[in-house]
């Protein structure tokens, strides 16, 4: 286990291979934290599934249905695609390709500082700032300070007292507003420089 560690580290997308008729066990979860905590793209590909499907009897017989399970069981994943492939029959095995290929472009685009802090002030509009404690905090601008993975820095007053719920907030609506396919992404908070 430890050199397929290895291999997730030095890798920057990764495939997490489910077999379905195992349904999603604790190893497939453990591997998808570590996935998620290590930045790195993620596809979920449920394989065998022209097999699986007619062993499957207990409600997740359908791809539909199978999706929903993934979905619930790797919630902590929202932005993963799901695809159900057949290593036998090669059916979707090109897909895996072009989504390797999209998230790759996913994880190396880079959005304009000001793009960014028009989205900034538009978000702000809807929702100001949660705090942890009494402080008001006020975000004064953001930039892209990174890619492969995407990251975000935020420049605020008390960046340290960003209630994590505003965090979660924030890169919502950057996924809603730009394209992170199949990619986490950090989002950071500093002191503005003065």
């Amino acid at each position: 286990c430890s050199s397929d560690l290895e291999t997730l580290t030095d890798s920057d997308i990764t495939l997490l291979v489910i077999d379905p008729i195992e349904r999603i066990t604790a190893q497939d979860l453990h591997v998808a934290g570590y996935i998620k905590d290590e930045y790195k793209g993620i596809i979920i590909v449920v394989n065998k599934w022209d097999l699986a499907k007619e062993e499957l009897t207990h409600g997740f017989d359908t791809v539909e249905k199978f999706s929903r399970l993934a979905k619930h069981k790797f919630d902590f994943l929202p932005y993963a695609p799901i695809i159900f492939v057949s290593s036998i029959t090669g059916k979707n095995v090109p897909k895996v390709l072009d989504l390797i290929m999209e998230i790759k472009e996913k994880r190396e685009q880079k959005i304009s500082t000001s793009e960014l802090n028009k989205f900034l002030m538009e978000t702000m509009t809807k929702k100001r700032p949660v705090s942890i404690d009494k402080h008001q905090v006020n975000i004064k601008y953001v930039t892209q300070t990174g890619i492969n993975p995407p990251e975000f820095t935020f420049f605020a007053n008390y960046p340290e007292k960003v209630h994590f719920s505003y965090r979660r907030y924030l890169e919502n609506r950057i996924r809603e507003k730009w394209d992170f396919t199949g990619t986490p992404i950090k989002i950071t908070f500093r002191t503005k420089s003065r």
